[in-house]
């Protein structure tokens, strides 16, 4: 599986924010909450799944607290990297 991410550091917190296609949002919890689990497993930081919506406003998924830490960051600021994790 590939997927973009990129590491912010918000009050001395490093947070991973994830890229996910929007169908995330149409998961149930539980799946949301798997795949939260598994990217933290793989970085071993805090995860936050991001999306763009169809009016390019970023929606996140993740921790409350951690959210609303990064809500006002801008996209264009985010240097992201392409990961692959073997399925």
């Amino acid at each position: 599986m590939k997927f973009d991410s990129t590491v912010v550091n918000v009050n001395d917190k490093e947070i991973v924010i994830v890229a996910v296609d929007t169908d995330f949002f149409g998961l149930e919890q539980e799946q949301k909450g798997q795949l939260v689990q598994g990217f933290f497993q793989y970085f071993q930081k805090p995860v936050v799944l991001m999306a763009v919506n169809p009016q390019g406003d970023m929606q996140y998924y993740g921790r409350p607290d951690l959210t609303a830490q990064i809500a006002h960051l801008k996209f264009h600021e985010f240097v992201w990297t392409t990961n692959e994790i073997a399925d």
